[in-house]
């Protein structure tokens, strides 16, 4: 990764092709010598987000070890000790995490247990994430495609999974947004059954997510189950082709 002030590459990560496990590498500057940072074991999960803002001393850092998700920390750079546990969910690993490009401060993390949820720390943006779902369309998922420099023109995302997926440009002056284009315009013709994430308790007590497309809400049908192996992959909630030809189906 490039620290941003410097413009210099201080972060590098290698693969231990014995073991399988990976170790990142940061330098101080571009004379300083490589040092081995934080080393991630097979099979877990974990990397260095960015540095902070405070004269490279601390990083931000996503980890699994010792736990069963990812959390986000907040990491001394000359020991590799954690100083603050930012944020975590027992149920599933962070997403994404939305950084001040200035200041490094966190605006927001988002995360994905059944349906992309986030924990906002800049009040100003979650006002915004508030409007934009307000604006579009019912259930529909927010996201930012891109952004001017001044942050006052967006270009946002909405996710649907009962049509295709749709882009309008955001005025964050004036609060209103325009249609740009639709991935799928001929989907716009059809009506499609929306998708539910649903929680199925096993018999080990765990709690399984999975996500149903209805044929029908007011009789009884029948039931095909697709069911993905993992671990590394999984399904999320979205427009799902097979899923609402089956439905049509009935």
């Amino acid at each position: 990764g490039a620290e941003e002030f410097s413009f210099q590459i201080r972060e590098g990560v290698v693969k231990n092709q014995e073991d399988s496990s990976e170790t990142v590498r940061i330098r101080d500057d571009s004379k300083s010598e490589w040092r081995d940072f934080l080393t991630f074991p097979y099979g877990e999960d974990g990397n260095l987000v960015d540095f902070c803002a405070d004269g490279g001393k601390t990083c931000y850092v996503t980890s699994s070890i010792g736990r069963e998700t990812t959390a986000l920390l907040k990491v001394d750079l000359k020991t590799g000790e954690t100083i603050e546990e930012i944020f975590s969910n027992d149920k599933c690993d962070i997403g994404g995490v939305n950084l001040d490009k200035d200041t490094k401060e966190i605006r927001s993390i988002s995360y994905n247990y059944a349906r992309i949820e986030r924990l906002f720390f800049d009040k100003e943006l979650e006002k915004d994430f508030e409007i934009l779902k307000g604006l579009g369309p019912k259930d529909g998922e927010v996201s930012v495609a891109s952004k001017t420099r001044d942050e006052k023109t967006w270009v946002v995302c909405y996710s649907r999974s009962d049509g295709p997926t749709e882009y309008v440009m955001y005025d964050q002056v004036a609060k209103t947004i325009r249609p740009l284009f639709v991935t799928q315009p001929k989907l716009l013709d059809y009506k499609f059954s929306p998708m539910e994430d649903v929680r199925i308790k096993a018999r080990d007590g765990l709690e399984l997510v999975g996500y149903l497309t209805r044929a029908a809400t007011d009789v009884p049908t029948p039931l095909i189950l697709l069911v993905h192996g993992g671990p590394w992959a999984r399904d999320g909630w979205g427009f799902n082709g097979s899923a609402q030809w089956f439905a049509n189906r009935g």
